[in-house]
């Protein structure tokens, strides 16, 4: 099996991953991401960006792009929770105007934008600093020791393995993560469904 070496390896390629991926690639930290989907998000899921986030990634150069991304729903004022699209509302709720931002941040404003939206803007972003990112690619096996992390990888596509030896593993594969799993990482706090 083919071992490759890198400092850093992001496990997850939602808006946690590609975030690790465009931060770590911004200063000079080489890193590969790998992904289990075979791209980005095609689900709206996660939605809005408030000014501290905005502000990030101001620094990074994608505000602009964001920005511009978001330009349709500028005037988007309320969020709403509901079952489904014929389903019963859950909840309602306001957010901030722009000037009510102007106060706290110097960015233009609150951007309502869904994930499936952000995560291509910070993906090209991170690629273009020399971020490795790869889809398709499940992590299998996961062994630390004490100088780093062997991952072993599947290719989904091709159904091949290989190996990648990192001196840091970031698990960025979600709430339920697997590789917070492997290694016996548990959780706390009330969640939204009173676990802890």
């Amino acid at each position: 099996m083919r071992t490759e070496s890198t400092p850093v390896l992001i496990i997850g390629g939602g808006l946690v991953g590609l975030s690790a991926s465009l931060f770590l690639s911004w200063r000079g930290v080489r890193s590969v991401l790998v992904e289990r989907h075979p791209g980005t998000s095609i689900h709206p899921r996660a939605w809005g960006l408030y000014p501290r986030t905005l502000e990030l990634l101001r620094g990074v150069g994608v505000e602009k792009a964001v920005l511009a991304e978001s330009a349709g729903f500028a005037g988007h004022v309320l969020n709403g929770r509901v079952e489904s699209l014929a389903g019963a509302e859950i909840a309602v709720s306001r957010i901030p105007e722009p000037e009510d931002v102007s106060g706290v941040s110097p960015v233009e404003r609150i951007v309502s934008l869904s994930q499936d939206r952000v995560e291509p803007i910070l993906m090209e972003r991170a690629r273009e600093l020399g971020s490795d990112v790869r889809f398709g690619a499940e992590a299998v096996e996961l062994a630390q020791d004490a100088d780093g992390v062997t991952v072993v990888l599947r290719d989904r596509a091709g159904g091949g393995e290989y190996a990648i030896r990192a001196e840091y593993v970031v698990a960025a594969d979600g709430a339920h993560s697997p590789v917070r799993e492997r290694l016996g990482i548990g959780r706390g706090g009330g969640g939204c469904c009173g676990t802890r």
